[in-house]
């Protein structure tokens, strides 16, 4: 199963985001991670074996983390799209 996980952390001290980085990137179930701007910190895709992995997860990294003051969580139902391809246009060339 897979989830889009938005999480806000309790300060944005360089010390304290780089700890969570650091917990985030070690943690297998977490296969993309975003710094972002807007109303969270960081954007996770997480993969979990199924719904009990997934709220060890959960607990473990943003529910037991003082660091995290708060997150928001979507389960994905199907994947529509998945790629990784990034396109490049030329100038006075058309979108192929």
């Amino acid at each position: 199963m897979q989830s889009l996980v938005r999480v806000s952390l309790e300060t944005k001290r360089a010390l304290d985001m780089a700890a969570f980085e650091t917990a985030i990137a070690a943690a297998p179930e977490v296969q993309q991670a975003w710094y972002v701007s807007g109303g969270f910190d960081y954007g996770l895709l997480v993969c979990a074996r199924d719904m009990a992995s997934y709220e060890a997860f959960i607990r473990r990294f943003l529910v037991d983390e003082p660091l995290v003051r708060d997150f928001e969580a979507n389960i994905t139902l199907r994947r529509l799209k998945t790629g990784t391809a990034v396109p490049v246009y030329l100038p006075d060339s058309e979108p192929t």
